[in-house]
């Protein structure tokens, strides 16, 4: 399993948690709103995680990337998990500037399985440094 909050897939990759009350999105589990989905403990969240599919961004946005210079890319995005561990709501809340990275980022996250709980949402921040 990949431990979030640290370096990530082959040390390209480094997350970080950020709690936060999401704004009211319909999704097949209904309105994910604060009332609704509570604000969660950082560790509570990521002590569900299950698995972390790889590799991400994808090859063709690594080359993209490499071929414009390298650099680093952050996406900030909220991320809501349902209480069957399934990931409900993936949404961008602050773009990279890269529209390709940032739909790798949210298809990645939409990837992510989690073990049973409550309904939680958090905000997540990842950022790629090519190097």
């Amino acid at each position: 399993m990949q431990r979030i909050g640290v370096a990530g897939v082959a040390g390209w990759i480094a997350c970080g948690w950020i709690a936060c009350a999401p704004a009211a999105r319909p999704s097949r589990w209904g309105d994910v709103s604060a009332a609704i989905w509570p604000e969660v403990d950082n560790a509570t969240l990521e002590a569900r995680l299950l698995s972390t599919p790889a590799p991400f961004p994808s090859d063709a946005t690594r080359t993209r990337i490499a071929r414009a210079g390298g650099g680093a890319h952050d996406v900030a995005l909220r991320l809501c998990v349902a209480a069957s561990g399934a990931t409900a709501l993936v949404e961008v809340i602050a773009a990279s500037g890269d529209a390709g990275y940032d739909a790798d980022a949210v298809d990645a996250l939409r990837g992510w399985r989690f073990g049973p709980g409550a309904d939680q949402c958090t905000i997540i921040t990842i950022r790629y440094a090519q190097r």
